[in-house]
């Protein structure tokens, strides 16, 4: 008999009118741990857990993020990844790794090789965001560096590293060559450069990790104000 995740978690997280916008990693994460719990293996008793179960309980953002960790572990043919990283502590997040059943990445089919990169790139966003989570420190950590950043960016080297790249023939725009610019910028920096923590402290060693693996995508969203500085001054100083 298929268990009501929704209504367990609705008994102990009562609600009420919810603003639509509001994201509480907290409470996904606990309801996804259960859900995983109940459904003892079954994808489709998960699958309906994360997509029907939960539409009374969970914001639309929300609703979101559980079908994204749902759409992962379909092409991945496993809960072990999502379940070893909710039962990770501290700096272990970054050690588990997927074991993923799926054989998309054996394919030459070019569709199933396409559902394998998207298979990876869930992984990598799904890690990072649960590491924001348990270890808020690293958000605070990426808005020190960009106020560090803004005032040891060289736009000369800047522009000649754009310059190069135009010569090349590849086709980028200013938007995509500064976000490339500051992630290479983010993946070359140590901790001690722009912050008084250790670089083999706890919070360096997960700046270490965390670096690798932030998404583009979540620095595009959360920092476009800090983006669209560094694109004003470029264009100050070189249009």
């Amino acid at each position: 008999m298929r268990k009501n995740t929704e209504k367990e978690i609705k008994n102990n997280n009562e609600r009420g009118n919810v603003d639509m916008n509001i994201f509480d990693m907290d409470k996904v994460v606990k309801y996804v741990a259960k859900a995983i719990e109940d459904s003892e293996g079954n994808i489709r008793e998960l699958k309906y857990a994360l997509t029907y179960d939960n539409m009374e309980i969970m914001t639309e953002q929300e609703q979101e993020y559980c079908a994204k960790l749902l759409h992962y572990m379909e092409l991945s043919g496993t809960m072990d990844f999502v379940k070893d990283l909710y039962n990770a502590e501290g700096t272990d997040i970054f050690e588990v790794v997927a074991k993923s059943n799926s054989w998309l990445g054996y394919s030459d089919n070019p569709t199933f090789y396409d559902l394998n990169v998207c298979m990876s790139n869930l992984e990598t966003e799904i890690k990072y965001e649960y590491t924001l989570y348990r270890l808020p420190v690293l958000k605070d950590i990426l808005d020190s560096f960009f106020e560090w950043y803004k005032s040891e960016i060289n736009y000369d080297y800047a522009l000649s590293d754009l310059m190069a790249v135009l010569e090349c023939g590849d086709r980028v725009t200013m938007d995509s060559f500064i976000l490339y610019y500051i992630e290479n910028a983010i993946a070359e920096s140590d901790l001690s450069d722009f912050t008084d923590y250790e670089d083999d402290s706890i919070e360096g060693i997960a700046w270490d990790n965390f670096k690798i693996i932030v998404g583009s995508e979540y620095i595009e969203t959360n920092y476009e104000d800090n983006l669209y500085e560094f694109k004003r001054e470029f264009l100050n100083r070189f249009m």
